[in-house]
């Protein structure tokens, strides 16, 4: 009779042990697992000049992406970049980085105070990459986020961006995030001097 009360007890124990971990682990967004969605192609709209692509897992879309670079006018000096996330199906966006980078050229980018998102952000040089890493979206990584940023010109034919994307489906007890990479490869356009 004292073994099966050890043993009732070792059990109930053992099961609040497990539940208080997994209730721990999915108010806190503690991923134990972790998998790699592969980015749909990206596509170029010529219209706006605008390059998309989305990252889809078994068919449902979890978020798009969106990049677009052009002339800032009237200041002729500089362009005017724009990257964003839109997240779908309970999708959360848990953090991000942006990379710039157009071969061994050096860029001088500035990031618009558009969002508090940037308070909490790192947008640093290092080699021939402008980086800026966003290790936790927050709040803002259930909505669209809208990144601005100035280009000063150069002679450019080309900018190539990569976002590193760390996502999770809302859902009880969720232990697998979701990553990704996303590589753009953007047309600079040329500023023609009679416009």
């Amino acid at each position: 009779m004292q073994q099966r009360k050890k043993l009732v007890v070792t059990i109930v124990f053992s099961v609040v042990i497990v539940v208080s971990l997994f209730l721990v682990v999915s108010l806190n967004q503690i991923f134990l697992f972790s998998e790699t969605v592969i980015a749909d192609e990206v596509t170029y709209d010529p219209n706006i000049g605008s390059y998309s692509t989305s990252l889809t897992k078994d068919g449902v879309t979890l978020v798009n992406v969106y990049f677009r670079i052009e002339p800032d006018f009237p200041n002729q000096q500089q362009y005017r970049m724009l990257f964003s996330i839109t997240p779908y199906s309970q999708t959360e966006v848990d953090s991000l980085a942006l990379r710039f980078s157009a071969g061994t050229n050096v860029l001088t980018i500035y990031k618009e105070a558009t969002n508090n998102l940037f308070d909490d952000s790192q947008f640093y040089q290092k080699d021939y990459e402008t980086i800026l890493n966003i290790p936790d979206a927050k709040s803002y990584g259930s909505s669209t986020i809208r990144l601005d940023f100035i280009l000063d010109h150069c002679a450019l034919d080309s900018l190539s961006v990569k976002a590193d994307i760390s996502m999770h489906q809302e859902a009880p007890f969720q232990l697998t995030s979701q990553k990704s990479q996303v590589y753009i490869d953007a047309t600079v356009p040329k500023v023609n001097a009679s416009e």
